[in-house]
Parts: C-alpha cells; sequence; structure tokens
C-alpha cells in the first residue's frame, strides 16, 4: 500500500467471528450460535444458500447489547423493487420459522414485512427489507434483517460498515 502524507489506511470492515462472539455473553453467544446452526439445517431442506453476518453495535459499541443483529443474506437475482423484496422475505420468513423451531427456547416474537415506500410509489421502492425479531428463552432478543445478493463479493461490494460472516448454508 503506497499511502502519503496525510491519508489513512482503509478501514477493515470483514471482522472475524471471534470479534462478533466475544462481545456477547455465554448465554447469547450460545443462542446465536444455535440459530447460525439451525439456519444451515433449515436452508437445506429448503434448497436456499446464503450466509448469516452478524452486524452492528454488537461489532462497534460496548457490550452488554439490547439485542443482536444477523443479516440473513439469501443468494438470488431478483431486482430491488418492492415485489422482489416481498419474495425474498417470503423465503426469508419460511427459513427462519423453520430454524426456530428446530431450535431449543427460540420463539419469533415479531415479524415486520418489507415496508413500500410511498414518496416512490410509481418507481416501486421500499423503505426497508423487513425484519424478524427473535426471542430466545434467555438472553437477547436477535433481530434477524434479509438482504439478498447473487453472492457473498456481491454483498462485500455493498457494505459499509464493518460485519462478521458468521456461517454460511
Amino acid at each position: 500500500m503506497n499511502l502519503r502524507s496525510g491519508d489513512l489506511p482503509p478501514l477493515k470492515l470483514e471482522m472475524n467471528p471471534s470479534m462478533f462472539y466475544e462481545k456477547l455473553s455465554g448465554i447469547d453467544k450460545q443462542n446465536v450460535q444455535e440459530l447460525v446452526h439451525q439456519f444451515g439445517v433449515s436452508a437445506t431442506a429448503l434448497d436456499l444458500h446464503g450466509a448469516v453476518i452478524g452486524i452492528g453495535g454488537t461489532l462497534t459499541k460496548p457490550a452488554p447489547r439490547k439485542d443482536a443483529d444477523l443479516i440473513v443474506l439469501l443468494y438470488d437475482s431478483l431486482g430491488r423493487q418492492y415485489h422482489d423484496a416481498v419474495k425474498v422475505f417470503s423465503r426469508f420468513q419460511e427459513l427462519v420459522t423453520k430454524a426456530v423451531q428446530l431450535g431449543s427456547g427460540l420463539a419469533i416474537e415479531e415479524i415486520n414485512p418489507p415496508k413500500r415506500d410511498h414518496m416512490y410509489e410509481e418507481h416501486g421502492l421500499t423503505l426497508d427489507d423487513g425484519h424478524i425479531l427473535v426471542r430466545p428463552k434467555n438472553g437477547i432478543i436477535i433481530d434477524l434483517i434479509p438482504v439478498h445478493a447473487t453472492d457473498l463479493a456481491e454483498f462485500r461490494k455493498k457494505e459499509y460498515e464493518q460485519y462478521s460472516v458468521l456461517g454460511y448454508f
């Protein structure tokens, strides 16, 4: 790397999974690891492929945290319109439901589907792609956020905050 005076080195965005897990309490780490494992089992049954990615305050802010934010990256080649977000959310919800059913002591607390951006309705844009909150019997809430991309490389190109790939399915 050839830095000149005043240049800052590039920020490393992808972090080791241990950096995500070390900020969680023992029970929270166990809950997230169990859910990541159950995504692998469920995705195989549903013929889905993707990754689970830790993001947010767990990586960037001091512990303890009120929740753990996880992106559930689904590999596909859909567009970015509202109808695409609804299709992705449907598969995402099926995956989360199956994974939670397989897990011990996990329950879906809240389902928030994608929201249409009414200011740009004619363009079919969304305000967000939705999310699902999972509450373990013990520990913090896990906030699951669906994202879709053709592969992890495409996700990496667009990501601008620190993240940690916790597992693949």
